[in-house]
């Protein structure tokens, strides 16, 4: 099913809070339920039932070049940095990744061992692959409007295959956007 959900959380009509999702193939706002799923599926299903456009980017490292827990003096910190994103730009545009307005974006980390590692860790780095999308301009921004979503996504050791990092960009239908000027909200409301 194309339907994916989001960590994001939205009042229903009988105000108590419930799960909501967004359709990775139409962009549609839903439930996270049995029915709320099946029902989206029967009224949009033949808008939904594109998969979206994806990009997979294999990055040059085989472990997170920058990690949470770093402690650097801050000049070494932003040349590690400058360093991490120039990488990760050559290796956006060895992989030749068409542009996208918005997307969903996964860093993924298939470690080396089975020790215990922090699922956030390589946060700094997501960061600096973001950057370097904006750079390459395969996205126009990392703010929220142009990537709702990002996550880390941590592989198990393979014995067959070496440790690795890698970025998967999922498109997103692109939002219209209210016009300039006015606000929705009339004046009588607090």
């Amino acid at each position: 099913m194309v339907c994916v959900g989001t960590a994001a959380t939205k009042p229903n009509t009988s105000m108590a809070m419930a799960e909501r999702a967004i359709c990775i193939g139409c962009g549609r706002d839903m439930p996270v339920t049995t029915t709320g799923l099946r029902a989206h599926k029967d009224q949009f299903g033949s808008r939904c039932a594109q998969q979206p456009r994806r990009a997979h980017i294999a990055l040059p490292w085989t472990a997170p070049p920058l990690a949470q827990n770093d402690r650097q003096h801050w000049r070494a910190k932003a040349e590690s940095f400058a360093r991490a994103k120039s990488e990760a730009r050559w290796a956006i545009r060895a992989a030749h990744v068409d542009p996208m307005e918005r997307a969903i974006v996964t860093l993924h980390y298939r470690v080396p061992d089975r020790r215990v590692r922090d699922a956030d860790g390589p946060a700094p780095t997501l960061k600096a692959v973001l950057d370097a999308l904006v750079a390459e301009a395969v996205i126009p921004a990392d703010d929220w409007q142009h990537v709702p979503r990002i996550s880390i996504q941590m592989h198990p050791p393979q014995p067959s295959m070496p440790p690795a990092l890698w970025i998967t960009l999922a498109a997103l239908p692109t939002q219209s956007r209210p016009a300039r000027g006015g606000s929705s909200h009339s004046k009588d409301t607090p």
